[in-house]
């Protein structure tokens, strides 16, 4: 488990900072959240539980931020979503379901 403590700067977590950390379960993501990097939790094979507090800044979330995360099958996105790469959660489990309101925020730039 993984739990980010509550701050009052925005927090960004960089690319691959937690690729491939099997052993990880579960992250809750503190409401001062701006940024989740490229493949930030990419390949973290364990991982079934992603909770996000809604913020207090706009969020966005990188290219395959949780990119083969096979063993996610939930996911509840905050309402201060910004942008989400459609990436983000590719070659997640197959029945892998995403709440809130993402769609219309991926970014229209992507490749």
């Amino acid at each position: 488990t993984l739990t980010f403590a509550e701050g009052t700067e925005p927090l960004s977590i960089g690319q691959f900072a937690f690729y491939g950390c099997n052993g990880l379960e579960s992250v809750t993501f503190p409401k001062n959240l701006a940024v989740l990097g490229d493949s930030v939790f990419g390949m973290c094979e364990g991982l079934t539980s992603v909770t996000f507090t809604e913020g207090t800044v706009e969020l966005t979330v990188g290219r395959t931020a949780f990119g083969r995360c096979t063993s996610l099958v939930s996911v509840k996105l905050p309402s201060n979503l910004k942008s989400i790469s459609k990436y983000a959660f590719i070659r997640c489990h197959d029945d892998l379901v995403i709440e809130g309101e993402w769609e219309s925020k991926v970014d229209p730039t992507e490749e």
